[in-house]
């Protein structure tokens, strides 16, 4: 577990940072991201900035880790977020292949997909 704290059984991000991967890391698996729902939260540009960043940064940097890494994890599995499609169609099946939308939400879905 990656955590923004220490705790008894993880490492930190500046850890994994420095350190890399623990040996026999089979999979890596990234749920980081600041709650875009969050109910106290408006969307202020410094709360849009934090959503990116919880999610760009660490994706790009466990990108860069097991890129470094001499035995790379068999998988990585990277959440993303159903806000990267356009909102018109409801009777249009959305998949990989679908268009990106043009709002903030998409916008932000499409670069933390990208990292």
């Amino acid at each position: 577990v990656i955590s923004r704290v220490e705790r008894e059984h993880g490492m930190t991000w500046e850890e994994v940072e420095k350190e890399g991967l623990p040996t026999g890391t089979h999979g890596v698996v990234n749920l980081a991201g600041q709650n875009v729902l969050d109910p106290l939260r408006r969307w202020s540009p410094s709360f849009r900035e934090l959503c990116r960043t919880s999610r760009v940064d660490s994706t790009s940097l466990l990108a860069k880790v097991m890129g470094r890494s001499t035995i790379k994890p068999e998988v990585f599995v990277q959440v993303s977020g159903v806000g990267y499609y356009p909102n018109t169609d409801m009777e249009k099946v959305m998949d990989e292949s679908g268009e990106q939308g043009t709002d903030w939400l998409a916008k932000l879905a499409g670069e933390w997909e990208q990292a």
